[in-house]
C-alpha cells in the first residue's frame, strides 16, 4: 500500500505542477485551456486522495474521504469538453455546465454524509477498511451502494466515446490536409488521451458486466497512476499540445467553402456541393490568418473606412477579399471581438491619436467627436470610449493627456 502512496504523491505533484505551468503560460482568454486546468487539478486531487486511503492517512483527515468520488465524476466530461474545444476552437457556452450536472447530483446524495462529524466519518472508515471496500461509496441516501461505481463507469464510457466521435471527424474524415500538416501532435495527443481515458473506464465496466472479482483500489490506484505516467511522457515530448491547434475552425454555409489557396487573396473557393441543411466547419490554418491580421491592417492604414457610420462587415469582406464568416470567425476567435467591437475599438484608439496630434479636436463636444470618427449616438460612443479607455471621454479630456 506504501509503494502505491509514494507514487500517488509524486503524481499528484507532478500534475500539479504542470497546471502551474499551464495556467502561467498559456493564454487566459482560451477557454480550452482552463478546461485543460481543471482536468489536470481533477487528476491531481484524485492522486492525492488516492494517496491518503493507500496510506490510511485518511482517518486522521477524514473530511477528504468521498471528496475524490466527486472529481471523478469531472474528469471524463472535462476531457470531452477539452478535446471538443481544443480540435474545434470554440468558446465556452453555459449549456456546457450540463455535463455538470451528474457531479451535481452526487454531492445532493452525499450532503448527509458531508455534514456528519469527523468522528462519524472516521469509524465508517475504519469499518470500510476492515471489510476492504473503502473505495466503495456505501454511505448514498438515494441510491444503492454500488450505483455511482456503476453509472460513473458507464457514463465515463459516453464520454469517451463522443470524444472518439469528435478525434475521427476532424481527422478521419476528409480533413483539410493542412491540419494534419500544422498539428500532428494534437492529432496524436488527443488520440493518445482517448485511448487512455477508454482504458481507464474499461476494467470497471467489465468487472460490473461479467462480476470478475477484482480489486477496486488496484484498477483506480493503477489507472492514476498509468495516465499520470503517460501525461509526462507525452508532454516532455511534444510540449506543443498546450498550445493545441494553430489555426481556426469556422462554421461554413450552406455548402462546404475550401481554404485559400496558395498564394492567392483570402478567397475561399467553393468544392461541389452538398445538401442545403448541411452545415460543416471549415479550417483556416494559421498561415491564412496571418495574411488576413496584415490585409486588414493595410486596409485600415491605407483607407479609414472603419470611420463611416455605416461600415459594415460586408464591407470590410470585400475591402480585403475573404468571405465574411471567416472574417467573423477571426475577429471571434483569433481577436476575442465581434465585428462592432473590433470597428468601435479602431474608432477609439484613432480617436486617442487625434486628441493628442491635433488639439483642436478637445474643442469639439462629444457628440461632435463621436461624429468625427464614424459613431451613430452618444450613448454608442460613450460605451465604446469607456471600454477602451476605462474612463469617459469627459473624465479623460479633463485628464489633460
Amino acid at each position: 500500500m506504501y509503494t502505491w502512496g509514494i507514487l500517488h504523491i509524486i503524481n499528484a505533484g507532478f500534475l500539479a505542477v504542470i497546471m502551474m505551468i499551464h495556467l502561467r503560460f498559456t493564454r487566459k482568454d482560451y477557454p480550452v485551456n482552463l478546461i485543460f486546468s481543471l482536468f489536470l487539478f481533477s487528476l491531481a486531487y484524485i492522486s492525492f486522495q488516492m494517496f491518503l486511503f493507500s496510506t490510511q492517512w485518511i482517518l486522521d483527515i477524514p473530511h477528504f474521504c468521498r471528496t475524490g468520488t466527486f472529481m471523478l465524476y469531472l474528469v471524463y466530461p472535462l476531457a470531452f469538453l477539452y478535446i471538443r474545444k481544443l480540435l474545434y476552437k470554440e468558446g465556452w457556452k453555459w449549456i456546457d455546465l450540463i455535463h455538470f450536472t451528474p457531479a451535481l447530483l452526487y454531492l445532493v446524495d452525499f450532503a448527509p454524509y458531508f455534514l456528519q462529524s469527523a468522528e462519524v466519518k472516521r469509524q465508517q472508515l475504519l469499518q470500510d477498511y476492515a471489510q476492504q471496500n473503502v473505495y466503495i461509496t456505501s454511505v448514498s441516501w438515494l441510491f444503492n451502494r454500488f450505483f455511482h461505481f456503476q453509472f460513473r463507469a458507464f457514463l465515463s464510457l459516453v464520454y469517451v466515446g463522443l470524444a472518439i466521435r469528435i478525434w475521427v471527424k476532424v481527422f478521419l474524415l476528409q480533413p483539410p490536409t493542412e491540419i494534419r500538416q500544422e498539428t500532428r501532435s494534437v492529432m496524436h495527443w488527443t488520440l493518445a488521451l482517448c485511448l487512455l481515458l477508454l482504458m481507464g473506464v474499461i476494467p470497471s465496466v467489465i468487472v460490473y458486466l461479467f462480476h470478475i472479482p477484482i480489486r477496486i483500489d488496484i484498477i483506480q490506484n493503477g489507472s492514476i497512476y498509468f495516465a499520470t505516467m503517460f501525461f509526462a511522457l507525452f508532454l516532455f515530448f511534444r510540449p506543443d499540445i498546450i498550445y493545441g491547434i494553430r489555426g481556426l475552425w469556422v462554421a461554413g454555409e450552406n455548402s462546404r467553402a475550401a481554404l485559400p489557396i496558395e498564394p492567392a487573396p483570402l478567397v475561399a473557393e467553393p468544392l461541389p456541393e452538398e445538401p442545403e441543411n448541411i452545415q460543416k466547419k471549415v479550417y483556416l490554418k494559421e498561415e491564412t490568418v496571418e495574411r488576413l491580421a496584415i490585409a486588414i491592417e493595410r486596409h485600415f492604414l491605407s483607407d479609414k473606412t472603419y470611420l463611416k457610420n455605416s461600415f459594415s462587415i460586408s464591407d470590410l469582406s470585400q475591402a480585403v477579399g475573404c468571405p465574411t464568416h471567416q472574417l467573423s470567425a477571426y475577429l471571434n476567435n483569433y481577436l476575442g471581438m465581434n465585428f462592432n467591437e473590433y470597428i468601435n475599438h479602431q474608432r477609439i484608439t484613432y480617436l486617442l491619436g487625434q486628441l493628442t496630434e491635433n488639439p483642436e479636436w478637445r474643442l469639439f463636444t462629444l457628440e461632435a467627436l463621436g461624429q468625427k470618427v464614424g459613431f451613430n449616438n452618444r450613448y454608442t460612443f460613450l460605451n465604446a470610449f469607456k471600454k477602451v479607455t476605462g474612463e469617459t471621454p469627459s473624465v479623460y479630456l479633463k485628464s489633460g493627456r
